[in-house]
């Protein structure tokens, strides 16, 4: 709050969301707090938050915006994939996440983690793990292994991406690519033709 232009924060537990409010100073248009789920459905962010989240910046003069959470293991890769299909697309994420989620972001080709979300989120960002914090650091404890993830968005990367993805009709680039990707990785076992055969 005191070093960033703006905060907006989303909490879906309503004594997590009681206890900000009294803890947080200097709430009004640059901190708000917001009772809410950041998801409207897995693949789609709440319009409430990312709005808020935008107006929040543009009233501070902030000029970038950035993810700082600790996601939730259940919907750690929906948010951050929202983010970077629909935006608005944050020019930094860092989160703490499951470590597998961790894994399956950084995998590189060859590698069993590798998949669609690999893919998706390494064709638009610079992804790598920070570091990986073990279940003893919490309390209670996990019974896994967490890490705290950073995903650098790259404006270059992306816009090429959406360049060559782009049609007069149908979903956008963006959704066009993760759609293409989940059909692809649903068949890891099929060959590439087969794998296709369903696509557009």
């Amino acid at each position: 709050v005191e070093l960033a232009g703006a905060v907006v924060s989303a909490e879906i537990d309503p004594a997590l969301h009681a206890l900000a409010k009294r803890t947080v100073p200097g709430q009004g248009e640059s901190v708000r707090l917001i009772l809410s789920d950041i998801l409207r459905t897995k693949n789609e962010l709440n319009r409430a938050v990312t709005d808020a989240w935008v107006e929040a910046a543009k009233a501070a003069g902030a000029t970038r915006l950035k993810l700082v959470a600790n996601l939730p293991y259940a919907v750690a890769v929906p948010v951050m994939a929202n983010l970077l299909v629909t935006g608005p697309v944050p020019a930094l994420q860092v989160g703490m996440v499951q470590w597998e989620i961790a894994e399956r972001l950084a995998a590189k080709p060859g590698e069993d983690a590798f998949g669609s979300i690999s893919v998706l989120a390494q064709s638009v960002a610079k992804v790598s793990i920070v570091r990986k914090i073990p279940p003893k650091a919490f309390f209670p404890a996990p019974k896994v292994d967490s890490a705290i993830v950073r995903l650098e968005s790259d404006a270059a990367a992306r816009a090429a991406l959406e360049a060559r993805l782009a049609k007069p009709e149908g979903p956008r680039p963006m959704e066009r690519w993760r759609n293409f990707l989940r059909d692809l990785y649903c068949h890891r076992r099929k060959n590439v033709r087969g794998a296709l055969a369903s696509l557009p």
